[in-house]
């Protein structure tokens, strides 16, 4: 239990680490791509140690407030499954508002879990907030 905690809290360290300077670009032009690299293969590690067999991320946009919409995308195996993509036009009110769309989707995706499954990781496209919003929904 000790072992899955520390490894949720490195995940959010992660997420919430401090943006890269740009001087860092200047003496690594290839910079984005190192880092991309390595993400992807720190990722595959995480798959393959964690038995992750699903994996779904989730994003909010909206243009200026308005036509609020989400995506999930899932990942089988580190692979990703476009049959198990899934768009969603965000319904409330608040549509400007990320948290409150974000909030929305997770209820919709919880209404779902026996039909889709239940993930083994999420990934958030956000902020603290956003990922907070889906550790209380206690997927």
């Amino acid at each position: 239990e000790a072992t899955v905690k520390r490894e949720q809290i490195k995940i959010l360290d992660y997420v919430t680490q401090d943006k890269i300077p740009e001087e860092r670009f200047i003496e690594n032009p290839n910079l984005a791509e190192d880092i991309r690299s390595n993400e992807l293969q720190d990722l595959s590690i995480l798959v393959k140690i964690k038995n992750l067999k699903r994996i779904e991320c989730f994003d909010i946009a909206h243009l200026g407030g308005t036509s609020a919409t989400a995506s999930m995308v899932t990942f089988i195996n580190g692979v990703s499954e476009k049959e198990y993509y899934r768009h969603f036009k965000v319904r409330q009110e608040k549509r400007q508002s990320d948290y409150d769309s974000m909030r929305e989707i997770v209820q919709r995706r919880i209404k779902n879990l026996d039909r889709w499954e239940t993930p083994n990781l999420i990934i958030v496209d956000g902020g603290l907030g956003q990922v907070k919003i889906f550790d209380e929904a206690c997927i």
